[in-house]
């Protein structure tokens, strides 16, 4: 979020801290499941850990900055699996 809130402030980042961003956040979207999902853990070297869909709601702001396709697509897994079934 700190690219974000530099970008709407006018503050340029550097390009290092955009590749390493960019980086972390294509692996993040690497992560992601056809039905929307993230998996809530992963260890050191990427296997994941944990596959529930705990965490998916808290990668939307990041999924909105590089992928709007996969922000929707976790939104929807979050209403469809979290939110509905509480009603």
């Amino acid at each position: 979020m700190s690219l974000f809130n530099a970008g709407k402030s006018g503050i340029p980042s550097s390009e290092k801290w955009q590749t390493g961003f960019s980086k972390i956040a294509e692996y993040v979207v690497s992560l992601q499941y056809a039905d929307g999902h993230l998996p809530h853990s992963f260890d050191s070297c990427g296997v994941v850990v944990d596959n529930s869909g705990s965490s998916t709601a808290a990668a939307i702001p990041l999924l909105l900055l590089i992928n709007e396709d996969k922000a929707v697509a976790a939104g929807m897994y979050v209403v469809d699996k979290i939110i509905n079934p509480v009603r």
